[in-house]
């Protein structure tokens, strides 16, 4: 069999570079679609990767972990949410912060604060006076984990400090799937739930904004008669298509492009056996 370099610097081997966009995809959604090529691509030996641009337009927070449920000193209960969006350290804990002390039916100011050294939260009130936070109710909407409380009740606290470390990345990775690309390959080093046809995967930090690959390209072998479009899924952790914000709105360009080598041509390959 061919090796890719083989492939590469056939004479008979033809290239060509295609842009991918979602905003012109041809059907489904950012994290799902269809790109038809508007022409048919015979006897395709490879695709490689060539560059990934990812718009950072994940919420971390959103309406399954947007809620804190707390009892100030005077015995009242509070079920307080934050906006869903893509907040940093800051932003996020100034929030926590304001919704705490403008619901208290006291005098009271609470404060978010993030250890650099142990990568933990605390929560803190400045008046000294007790309340309770109840991350164990409604657990699954709970801010408690992304914090790093999980789902414990705290009772009668007037400062605590997370057990666990802090969490506000909703996936720390990307990744690509395409049966067109990769049909029937899991990529066991890239995504462990066994999900197939998982052809690239990048990480993802908590920056609102782009986020572009430019790495060695990555080369994938293929033995299409004819090609005519591609298809690409976007998944987090689990394996699940990626939470694309309802709100999001792809004006000229989109959230998500790839560039592509395709190698095609007709040749022996047993020459290279």
């Amino acid at each position: 069999m061919a090796s890719i370099e083989q492939i590469k610097n056939s004479s008979v081997v033809t290239k060509t570079t295609i842009d991918i966009d979602t905003f012109f995809r041809t059907s489904g959604d950012v994290n799902n679609f269809t790109f038809d090529l508007g022409t048919t691509i015979e006897e395709v030996q490879l695709i490689e990767i060539l560059a990934i641009n990812f718009v950072n337009i994940l919420n971390n927070i959103d309406s399954s972990n947007n809620k804190i449920n707390w009892v100030d000193n005077s015995g009242v209960t509070h079920f307080d949410e934050l906006e869903p969006g893509n907040y940093s350290l800051d932003t996020l804990f100034t929030e926590i912060s304001n919704v705490m002390s403008e619901s208290s039916s006291i005098n009271a100011f609470y404060t978010v604060a993030f250890n650099f050294n142990t990568n933990k939260t605390t929560i803190n009130n400045t008046n000294g006076v007790t309340f309770d936070l109840n991350f164990g109710v409604s657990a699954d909407e709970t801010i408690g984990d992304i914090l790093g409380f999980g789902t414990t009740n705290y009772v009668g606290i007037t400062e605590i400090t997370s057990d666990q470390t802090l969490e506000v990345i909703p996936t720390k990775k990307i990744y690509i799937g395409s049966t067109t690309i990769a049909e029937g390959a899991t990529d066991t080093i890239l995504l462990s739930n066994g999900v197939s046809n998982v052809c690239y995967g990048f990480n993802v930090d908590n920056v609102f904004g782009n986020v572009i690959i430019r790495e060695v390209p990555r080369s994938i072998k293929n033995n299409i008669t004819a090609l005519t479009s591609l298809d690409f899924t976007l998944r987090d952790d689990n394996g699940d298509l990626l939470k694309i914000p309802s709100d999001v709105n792809e004006t000229t360009t989109g959230i998500f492009s790839i560039t592509l080598d395709i190698y095609a041509g007709v040749f022996d390959l047993s020459y290279y056996n």
